[in-house]
Parts: C-alpha cells; structure tokens; sequence
C-alpha cells in the first residue's frame, strides 16, 4: 500500500504542476534529472509529450493549441528555466504577433551578444547580435524591440515569409515604409540588410495576413506589377456592407483614381472597369471560421461567396481565385496570373 500511495502521490503532483505551469502560459519544466527522469518516463508511457527539451505538457492539450500558442509557451518555459533570455528573430515576431509559423518553434532564436560566444543547443538557437539591444516584454516573453525583431526575422525567413513580418509591422507601428527603411539601413552588415530592405520596401500594412503577404511575396518575385490591397468595393445591388478585394490591378491606360473612387461608392456603370483584375486568396477559414461568417451555415456561405463574385463581375472586373497551396506552386501562379491580364513590372 505505501508504494501505491507513493506512485498516487507523484501523479498528483505532476498534475498539480502541469495545471500550474498551464495557468501561467508555460509548460511544465523539469526542476532536476530526478523529475526529468520521472517526467521521461511518461512520455515514453504516453502520457506526455515533450515539445521542446525538459518541457512537458499532456498530449491533448497541447495538440489543441495554435502553432502561435505553443510557440508562446515553449519560450515562456525556457525563459522559466533561464530568467536572462532575450528572445529573437521569428520568435521574438511569434511574441509580438507579426508572424505566423506554419508549425511550432521547437528551438527558439534567442540573442547572445558577440562577446559571449555561446553556442547553440537542442533547446536553443543563438543568434549573435550587438550587446546593449532595447529589451521589451511582450505576452510575457523578454524579446527584442519591434523595429529589431522585424529586421532580423525579414533576413533570416527570406523575402517570402519577411514580407508578412514587415507588412505587420507597420500595420502595429504606423510607421511608413521610408521609416522602416531608415531604421534597418542601420541594423547589421550589408550582406544581412538586402532581404529585410526588400521586405521593408515593398511591405504594405493593408495586408490582412500572413498568406496574403506570402502569396504577393511570389507574385513580386514572378514579375508582376504591385497590386493594391484590400479595396472597397460597393454592392452595386444596394445591401450589406462593401465588399474587399484582397489585390487588385488597375491598368495604366485607365485613371486609377476614378477606378477606385467609383468601386468605394457604387456609381461605375456595369462593365464600367473592365481591363482590371481582382485577386483573391481563397482558405478553408474564409468560408467555415465562424468567427469570419458570424456563425452561418457553410452553404449559405458559399451561395453568399458565389453572389459576390457575380456582383464584382457586374463591375466588369476579371477575379482571379487561388488557394494558398497554387500560390505556394510558381509555375501556376505564373500561368494564372497572365492568363487574366495581370501586368507585369517594366523590365529594367
């Protein structure tokens, strides 16, 4: 009986524990090897899992959280087991909302100073970066301020995943793009400064999320013209509220001025924008998200997707559709693109 009452009284107080470690945000994080060991041990029986090193949370639980979420609480757990952590990069852009990873981050990017000569670990990756660096908190996570943060996750995602970074930044900040540009010609060497000054030029903090932002990244890439972004567009039926565009196109013969005027306010005739072309990103989330459809049955949502697009047409605008897995195939959205028109940037 006492080793029965022993085993209950551990099980209890890894219960405790995890309950406690949940309500802060974090994972439960092994104090000692002894506890690792134990904690070890239920993971190996199941009843854990171990999403980052010496952390612990129940399987169920943690599978229910976003890939923001547990991205969140893995940092909040290490920066637990060491209070001195600066978080950085795309970690610290998790914190301050400007990123949105398509699975956890395991290994989070923490700064250490060039001086120190740390490396980096199963838990960690460090990222070396100039001493003496603004420190905020954030969701209560230590991270790098948010000019910084954007800077060095621009360079180290690349121009397709930066651009969404930089495109939240401004949109967080109110800063304009020139600004942005000013306070990253400043940050790093030139070699490290090219993508995050890409990413800082052509952000655009209209941009209503990260896919959105990843697809005009491949967009830009392939060529073609700069579109603009989220543009009203009155119901020429009288009902509801605008409709938005997430691209579109405005050729230059036609004054873009009266184009967008005239969509913002339902006076264009029928067919009176014909030559411009709309893009829309199209996702699961748009049509089942309650939270985007208030709650409607999905059928009644795609008859109310389907009487939209018929409404913009009416305007005479050519709406091209793709999901975020065409975007993701170049060759694709190349061949799409064209075929509805839409312009290309002067070749230089």
């Amino acid at each position: 009986m006492g080793t029965r009452r022993t085993s209950e009284q551990v099980n209890q107080s890894i219960g405790s524990h995890l309950a406690a470690a949940r309500r802060a945000g974090q994972c439960l994080v092994a104090r000692d090897h002894n506890s690792r060991r134990t904690l070890d041990r239920w993971v190996k029986r199941g009843l854990l899992v171990s999403p980052a090193s010496g952390c612990y949370e129940q399987p169920k639980l943690w599978h229910g959280l976003s890939a923001i979420d547990q991205s969140l609480c893995i940092m909040r757990s290490l920066q637990l087991k060491n209070p001195g952590l600066v978080f950085c990069g795309p970690s610290a852009a998790v914190a301050w909302g400007l990123y949105e990873p398509c699975g956890y981050i395991a290994r989070p990017y923490a700064a250490t100073p060039r001086c120190a000569h740390a490396s980096s670990s199963r838990s960690l990756v460090r990222v070396c970066l100039p001493s003496g660096l603004d420190v905020e908190e954030v969701a209560g996570i230590r991270v790098t301020s948010l000019e910084r943060t954007a800077f060095d996750a621009a360079r180290m995602l690349g121009f397709r995943r930066g651009l969404g970074v930089c495109d939240r930044a401004l949109a967080l900040d109110g800063c304009s793009n020139d600004e942005l540009l000013e306070g990253f010609r400043g940050m790093g060497r030139p070699r490290d400064r090219e993508v995050a000054l890409r990413c800082a030029l052509n952000a655009d903090g209209l941009s209503e999320n990260g896919g959105e932002s990843y697809a005009r990244a491949v967009m830009l890439e392939l060529g073609f013209a700069t579109p603009l972004l989220q543009v009203p567009v009155a119901d020429p039926m009288g009902e509801g509220q605008p409709y938005r565009l997430d691209y579109l196109w405005i050729p230059a013969d036609l004054d873009a001025e009266k184009v967008l005027g005239g969509l913002a306010a339902g006076t264009l005739p029928a067919g009176g924008v014909a030559g411009c072309v709309a893009g829309e990103l199209d996702g699961r989330a748009k049509t089942f998200d309650k939270q985007l459809t208030g709650d409607r049955d999905a059928r009644d949502q795609l008859l109310a997707e389907r009487r939209r697009e018929a409404r913009l047409t009416y305007y005479g605008l050519r709406v091209a559709r793709f999901s975020f897995a065409e975007a993701r195939d170049d060759a694709y959205l190349g061949r799409l693109l064209s075929s509805y028109g839409v312009p290309r940037e002067p070749s230089s």
